[in-house]
């Protein structure tokens, strides 16, 4: 019924969701990128990651978004974690 990129969209606004909510959202976020993995809004993941202290997992992810596209939404909170966990 729903294309995979729907399918992927959702579950990666539902992980944020979850996210910003103090609730788990990895498996929602892995899902999203494992669909769509060229797409660098789903890589918040990293955010995710960093959240629970898995920074080597954090980074990867992070990097990856900005690797993706330099100019997504998110892309200045992106910067300014990866700043962080480099300090």
């Amino acid at each position: 019924m729903f294309s995979k990129f729907t399918r992927a969209y959702v579950a990666g606004s539902l992980g944020w969701a979850l996210y910003k909510n103090g609730n788990e959202a990895i498996p929602y976020r892995e899902c999203a990128v494992k669909s769509i993995p060229g797409a660098a809004e789903v890589r918040y993941l990293g955010m995710v990651y960093y959240a629970k202290n898995e920074i080597v997992l954090a980074r990867r992810q992070l990097e990856k978004s900005l690797h993706l596209n330099k100019e997504f939404a998110g892309v200045d909170e992106v910067k300014k974690t990866l700043a962080n966990i480099s300090k």
